[in-house]
């Protein structure tokens, strides 16, 4: 599996970002939260453009040492990442779910991945709702992957477990606590970053640790933390469901005070949900990738709406310059496909935006003549 490429591919959509490609994200006031297009979440302090302390949290999933689905090698965008505010709950929601497909290796699964915050508030509530997708039942063990970068900085982070709230504390002047609500932990460990550790016997080994480590003082590189609970049974084409609590604070209080909150949000979801007061909408957008591809010199875009909205489908050149509005208008909801035709522009990747009041989606396309 080539990582790099990956991780190249996303440094050119991120560097494009600032133009027009940004990741999807919300702002609470007191911390800026973005999801990626293949799941990955960051944390940043007061809002996107202050300090990076969280670089990635990520699900994992394992059937068996040599199977483990995990952000880097594996994760591939279903649906892509979206945001919108729900006006029911005063809440800001970001949207997204994620499949093996860049791997395509087992275990097939669906990661649906629900981030909501409230304005004003230094927590948020992360749900996974993972699908399995074989043919037959999964014995799967479900963790994360915690990758901080506290106060901004690379390394000299500690990871440190209170057992007596069950809470992952990771500081160096600032704090950022992550709580599982769900179920408790059954496996913490920490170790030093080291490049190519992505490895699937590796995550096994260290989701099967079954130690709560108390303590990990890092170095220069930082820590990477995994942390999982006991093995669940997923039958075919079921799901389970996972909570996670996540805030941010100047001192260990603090982080205790929006964990309790965040905790408080799940027991009332819990609760009401059937009264459909925190349910999520139905979300049924949808860019496919446009056919054919390479293409020359002409290729269809589709998409579907749920709803009746404004619509603007515009294409790009690397450079982030708009090449073509291919559509600007009131469309009702529906299947929808649009012929783009680049007879005058010279080979190269491009790229087109779909874009509406409560959904945007980017596609990447080759241009071959």
């Amino acid at each position: 599996m080539d990582i790099m490429k990956k991780c190249w591919f996303m440094v050119i959509i991120i560097l494009l970002a600032g133009k027009i490609f940004p990741q999807t994200s919300f702002s609470t006031g007191n911390i800026g939260i973005d999801m990626n297009y293949d799941g990955r979440i960051q944390l940043y302090q007061y809002d996107l453009t202050g300090a990076l302390n969280l670089y990635s949290f990520s699900i994992l999933v394992g059937t068996s040492p040599s199977t483990v689905f995990d952000y880097w090698q594996d994760s591939g965008i279903q649906d892509s990442t979206k945001s919108y505010y729900d006006s029911l709950n005063s809440s800001f929601v970001l949207y997204g779910s994620f499949n093996n497909s860049y791997s395509n290796l087992p275990p097939n699964i669906l990661v649906k991945t629900y981030i909501t915050g409230w304005p004003g508030s230094t927590y948020i509530l992360i749900k996974y709702v993972i699908i399995n997708k074989e043919t037959f039942n999964l014995n799967a063990l479900v963790g994360t992957e915690i990758i901080p970068q506290i106060d901004g900085i690379q390394g000299f982070d500690t990871v440190k477990y209170i057992d007596t709230s069950n809470v992952i504390d990771i500081y160096k002047v600032n704090h950022l606590g992550l709580k599982l609500l769900t179920v408790n932990l059954n496996s913490l460990t920490s170790f030093e970053y080291f490049d190519g550790y992505e490895k699937d016997s590796s995550y096994y080994n260290w989701m099967t640790h079954d130690i709560l480590d108390s303590i990990y003082n890092s170095g220069p590189d930082g820590p990477v933390t995994i942390a999982s609970q006991n093995f669940q049974n997923i039958n075919s084409g079921d799901s389970i469901t996972v909570y996670y609590g996540m805030s941010y604070g100047s001192s260990f209080a603090d982080v205790k005070v929006g964990l309790d909150s965040a905790l408080a949000k799940y027991n009332d979801s819990l609760t009401s949900v059937l009264k459909g007061k925190y349910a999520f909408p139905n979300i049924n957008y949808k860019v496919n990738q446009n056919y054919p591809n390479p293409f020359n010199p002409t290729t269809t875009i589709s998409f579907s709406l749920p709803v009746q909205e404004k619509v603007i489908l515009k294409v790009y050149n690397i450079l982030g310059m708009v090449v073509s509005t291919l559509i600007d208008e009131v469309r009702q909801p529906g299947n929808f496909s649009v012929r783009f035709n680049a007879m005058n522009l010279p080979s190269g990747i491009y790229f087109y935006e779909l874009r509406t009041d409560n959904f945007r989606c980017v596609r990447k396309m080759v241009l071959l003549k």
